[in-house]
């Protein structure tokens, strides 16, 4: 059963082929959520908050179909999948904080340090858990003969 776990079927070369659409996707959500907001603040004069809210309503939305299409191709409803995704994405926000307040806070770390590792923290916890729940590939219900 372990061994299942950490060899998921494809092999390693598949693995660090997600990994890295992985990467790519959220180079691009990254780049949508900080451009949206720019183009909301400097050009529609919103505030700060709305721009980047807004930013980040672009980005996650295109991060959801990134995923679901370009990187795990689920096979399945997307409203199943975008739920998940959400509780994912709520669960990685308290993540954050926590990271954040712990390391600051508990462990007087230097917040660049803490900021760094939240670099690493969140990226991985978010692509173990849309590659293992998430985006887990359905399997078909068994029929019982009639």
């Amino acid at each position: 059963m372990m061994e299942k776990l950490f060899r998921p079927s494809g092999g390693i070369s598949n693995e660090l082929m997600k990994l890295s659409r992985f990467t790519v996707i959220g180079i691009f959500c990254s780049i949508i959520h900080v451009g949206t907001a720019i183009l909301f603040k400097e050009i529609y004069n919103f505030t700060s908050i709305i721009s980047s809210n807004i930013g980040f309503l672009f980005s996650f939305t295109f991060s959801f179909f990134g995923h679901y299409k370009y990187l795990f191709s689920a096979n399945g409803p997307y409203r199943t999948y975008f739920l998940k995704f959400c509780i994912m994405s709520l669960i990685s926000f308290g993540l954050s904080m926590l990271v954040v307040w712990s390391g600051t806070k508990l462990f007087a770390f230097k917040d660049i340090a803490v900021f760094m590792s939240l670099a690493i923290i969140i990226p991985a916890f978010n692509f173990f858990v849309s590659r293992f729940w998430v985006f887990k590939p359905h399997k078909p219900a068994v029929s019982q003969g009639q």
